[in-house]
């Protein structure tokens, strides 16, 4: 869907602004009506929640293809730098990146190549082995550092088993000794996959194979009914094996 993320994240950025003080919420109905100037119809079109801070504005006049997009580029521009300031930075985090649309990439390339655009950074999360060299998300990072905008590429790998160690320790509130062997065994059945070794977790509870002992106000587990659980690696085999468990 064009602009899904988009809307998204700077609707809640608008929700944000409904929930300030009166005073502080004029100040800031003032500055984005200039920065929208006649075109805050262009904002509200995407951005609905938008209309309860700005009023409802004018309608503007129709384009072609082009220059309706190089129009609505400019405006949500002067939209952005709104919010960005050496008092006031903003942050905006786009999650599975990969599955972005041709206008949303388009979109965020003019807005990071904006030299105007101070204290503002966007952190896009997405899969990589989902995005090949002729992806479009690929090819708009490659644009980008073809523009001298900055990049920085992270590499996030699977925990160690001291982090999934961490994890028990802290959800199951239980002695670090206590609860290594179990995290040794979730690590071994997952590869640290973070989503993979929640969904067994839960898996387990569901199973009743890790219970709540309210006589001794404990988790316990048993081990060797834990060590031959099978555990699928991809998304789709943990969706399916929790739909399998539910009733018919």
């Amino acid at each position: 869907t064009p602009y899904a993320a988009v809307t998204q994240a700077f609707n809640r950025l608008a929700d944000l602004l409904l929930a300030e003080p009166e005073a502080t919420l004029e100040s800031w109905r003032d500055r984005l009506r200039k920065a929208a100037g006649g075109n805050g119809a262009l904002l509200c079109e995407v951005l609905p929640n938008l209309e309860q801070v700005i009023g409802r504005p004018s309608p503007v006049a129709a384009l072609s293809g082009q220059e309706s997009r190089n129009r609505f580029h400019l405006t949500f521009r002067s939209f952005l730098r709104c919010f960005g300031a050496a008092g006031h930075p903003l942050l905006v985090f786009l999650d599975d990146a990969q599955w972005a649309d041709p206008a949303s990439l388009e979109l965020l390339t003019a807005l990071l190549t904006d030299v105007a655009c101070t204290h503002v950074l966007f952190v896009a999360a997405y899969r990589d082995n989902e995005v090949g060299p002729g992806h479009p998300l690929g090819v708009a990072v490659s644009n980008l550092a073809a523009a001298g905008v900055v990049t920085r590429t992270i590499e996030i790998g699977g925990l160690h088993v001291d982090e999934i160690q961490g994890l028990l320790q802290d959800g199951l509130e239980c002695p670090a000794a206590e609860c290594r062997a179990l995290a040794e065994v979730v690590w071994a059945q997952t590869r640290g996959n973070p989503l993979v070794a929640r969904q067994l977790v839960q898996s387990l509870f569901a199973e009743r194979r890790l219970r709540f002992d309210f006589e001794g106000r404990r988790w316990t587990w048993d081990l060797a009914e834990i060590q031959v659980q099978q555990v699928s690696d991809d998304v789709l085999g943990l969706m399916t094996a929790r739909i399998a468990r539910l009733p018919p």
